[in-house]
């Protein structure tokens, strides 16, 4: 019966809330779709482990308390907003930049396509994750909401953690098949495709500064 009750007070709400919050467009998704259409699905891996990574990571410091600071100090507020933007903007920059058509090298030779373009690494993944406010913002309101304190605080947080890995993992499947789909169907759009994934970048930027 217990199991049975905190299946629908805890772990049904909580993972709804974290598939919705998974799936819905910011800088993760959108360069996961950019990714399935740069590159084959397996190089897409160390990005989806480094969100997992940092998404899990964000939980237990946010579960420690010290996700406050993003509510009590201004500085701590604006420094994260400041390199969000510095990092977003500069991924944005790199798939305006690159040219999946191929162009021509220094010797006149064509080069391969979308040459510029590298995949993520697993420590730029990561790292993307501490400087996104919406995600900061959603683990703050989702720990308040189902995890609050008392007795079997941290056993209901690594739960927590734990559905935060299910649900993650399938989206970024989701939207990095989707530019996988794309590629495949349509591959003379691909430079098109980079276009409006940066600009879309560019615009989820702005979201950083309505938390």
């Amino acid at each position: 019966m217990l199991i049975y009750i905190d299946l629908q007070s805890f772990i049904l709400p909580l993972a709804f809330y974290l598939l919705f919050m998974a799936l819905t467009p910011g800088p993760n998704n959108t360069l996961l779709l950019a990714a399935g259409a740069n590159f084959s699905p397996r190089r897409l891996l160390p990005q989806i482990m480094g969100i997992l990574a940092g998404d899990t990571a964000i939980v237990f410091i946010s579960g420690l308390g010290l996700g406050v600071l993003f509510e009590t100090a201004p500085f701590a507020q604006w420094t994260l907003k400041i390199a969000g933007t510095i990092f977003i903007g500069y991924l944005a920059v790199k798939l305006l930049a690159d040219d999946p058509a191929g162009s021509s090298s220094p010797n006149g030779r064509p080069t391969a396509p979308g040459k510029d373009l590298k995949p993520m690494s697993f420590p730029v993944s990561a790292a993307i994750q501490f400087v996104n406010i919406k995600l900061w913002a959603a683990t703050m309101a989702g720990i308040a909401a189902y995890v609050p304190e008392g007795p079997g605080y941290w056993p209901r947080l690594c739960a927590y953690a734990l559905l935060v890995v299910l649900t993650v993992a399938p989206s970024c499947l989701v939207w990095g098949l989707g530019g996988a789909f794309i590629k495949k169907w349509s591959p003379g759009s691909i430079k098109l495709v980079n276009r409006t994934l940066a600009v879309l970048l560019l615009l989820s930027i702005a979201g950083f500064y309505i938390y």
